[in-house]
């Protein structure tokens, strides 16, 4: 128990620390108002603080912890901490106190709301349960929304549930609702018309009514919709996104099997393609095979569109990318033609496709996955590396990585890749030593009478990863490397680099110890005559 004389003199020392804090506060705003950038006049001093609050951006783990749709940016705040002037000219500067976070709590809500004056505002609400008495603090002011993103949840669509006919929101530039895994019924038609909302250009929907009124979609700049009800047919909703002239990004989750089926599945109907004129992203999720393709078959992107899709496959249709794409996809995405660098990922229960520009910029972002976890389907890397071959430009392509824990495949099909691919420069793939057979027969096919360059003439970088450093194979996956690098070396392809990763498995350490000592004695030096520079690591799996 604390003595009255200990009391004491623990409060004389927070009252002590408090006048210190203070007093340090106090120095440093003396202190920063002698530079010279703190005397601007106002008028400039507004226009910093403007850009400054503008250009923030978030952090990886800020952005990790946001919901889907991003929150308004307050960290402009931190400016009133520089001195007592700029403090004084935050205060009352109605344009940086529109952005508002609201979170449980409603005081700083209030404050925001009023220093914010006749402001446009943003409103975001981070917390999943939105207050009446929040409701109650935006209904007068919500005719100065420019935007508002709010959670999926029963309070929520009381937001404009006093909307008269006649009410107009023409400062509403986005509406964004989102998924929080807490209030997952449908929370009704939220009543957006153009009427309503004549310069909404931002829509992200969850478990909402998709709008009814087709003059709202021609104004669209951004639409996401996750799960909606809706009353449209496949071939209407098509048409009502080719003619929006300004829509760059589409969204799509759960949502194509809810529209209607005019051709009863029928993928290759006859009905034409739409042009997406203006997309730039389209982003296709959690849908099975059949309506992923019907809707893919209905549409066409511009040549800078990415499409970014995950489909779950079924036993009857296939588990092959390529069988939710139209035979050619280069009509859908004419962006395959400039992919110069690929990624394939094969394992027991995804397969996935992902294509870059030179400039890595992305252009596609496909995956499958089972429909049913008890399917016990595992990716053949035949069939991953005949969907790389006829869904993007092989003839293109500079770098290429193959990587997962199904990544064997015949020697035949591992040359026919490799006899595709003219221009090839980097390589990076899993131990199977039917790759590097693949690769020699591939090389051999050249005849030496003619000018015909060997295959993958360009290739100068090699990464090999895998769990191959065993006792027992050693000696014949170094046998095959070498046979393919010694016979493409003679005739004008030497590798440049060749770098290995080699994972063992703790559980046999010291026989992989001895591996990894005949690997030095024997097979290192007779790799380091035939590439410029080896790096190679050894360890355990992580």
């Amino acid at each position: 128990m604390v003595s009255g004389r200990h009391k004491k003199r623990l409060e004389e020392l927070l009252e002590n620390e408090q006048e210190i804090v203070l007093e340090k506060m106090e120095l440093l705003y003396r202190w920063n108002s002698t530079f010279t950038i703190t005397q601007l006049p106002n008028e400039i001093l507004l226009l910093i603080f403007i850009c400054f609050s503008e250009g923030l951006v978030w952090s990886d783990d800020e952005r990790e912890n946001l919901p889907r749709s991003q929150l308004a940016k307050t960290g402009w705040m931190e400016l009133m901490l520089v001195c007592r002037r700029w403090r004084d000219v935050a205060l009352v500067t109605p344009l940086l106190w529109r952005t508002m976070n609201v979170g449980t709590t409603t005081d700083w809500f209030k404050l925001a709301l009023t220093r914010s004056s006749l402001a446009s505002i943003e409103v975001s609400f981070t917390s999943h349960d939105v207050s009446e008495e929040q409701v109650f603090l935006l209904k007068p002011h919500l005719h100065r929304l420019r935007r508002i993103c709010f959670p999926l949840a029963p309070i929520s669509a009381h937001i404009f549930s006093t909307m008269e006919d006649n009410t107009s929101y023409p400062a509403l530039e986005a509406m964004e609702i989102y998924k929080t895994g807490i209030h997952l019924q449908v929370s009704g038609d939220l009543r957006i018309t153009t009427k309503h909302f004549p310069h909404l250009q931002v829509l992200s929907l969850t478990r909402a009514v998709m709008p009814e009124d087709i003059s709202v979609y021609a104004r669209l700049r951004k639409l996401r919709l996750w799960d909606c009800p809706c009353r449209f047919s496949l071939n209407t909703f098509v048409q009502l996104l080719a003619s929006s002239p300004n829509l760059e990004s589409l969204e799509l989750d759960e949502i194509l099997g809810q529209l209607d089926d005019d051709d009863h599945g029928d993928r290759t109907s006859g009905q034409p393609a739409h042009l997406l004129p203006s997309l730039r992203s389209l982003r296709l999720d959690h849908h099975c095979l059949l309506h992923s393709a019907r809707f893919l078959s209905r549409i066409l992107l511009p040549p800078t569109a990415s499409l970014s899709i995950r489909t779950l496959g079924d036993i009857e249709q296939g588990y092959t990318l390529r069988s939710f794409l139209p035979s050619n996809p280069r009509d859908l995405l004419p962006g395959l033609a400039s992919v110069t660098r690929a990624t394939l990922f094969i394992t027991g229960g995804e397969m996935s496709l992902h294509g870059w520009t030179a400039q890595k910029r992305v252009v596609l972002q496909a995956s499958i996955h089972p429909l049913d976890d008890e399917d016990g389907w595992e990716a053949p890397l035949s069939e991953g590396l005949d969907d790389l071959l006829k869904i993007l430009c092989p003839a293109s392509l500079t770098h290429l990585t193959i990587n997962g824990k199904s990544v064997v495949a015949d020697p035949a099909e591992w040359a026919t890749l490799f006899s595709s691919l003219p221009t090839l420069a980097w390589l990076q793939i899993g131990a199977d030593d039917n790759a590097f057979v693949g690769l020699l027969m591939a090389s051999r096919r050249r005849k030496r009478s003619t000018d015909e360059p060997i295959a993958c003439s360009r290739l100068r970088r090699l990464a090999v990863k895998g769990d191959w450093f065993i006792y027992h194979n050693l000696d014949i996956f170094c046998d095959t490397l070498v046979e393919c690098l010694q016979y493409r070396a003679r005739r004008g392809s030497r590798l440049r680099v060749l770098q290995a990763q080699l994972i063992y498995h703790e559980s046999v350490e010291w026989e992989n110890a001895e591996a990894e000592a005949l690997f030095r004695r024997q097979h290192l030096p007779r790799l380091q005559r035939l590439v410029a520079e080896v790096r190679w690591v050894v360890g355990p799996r992580s």
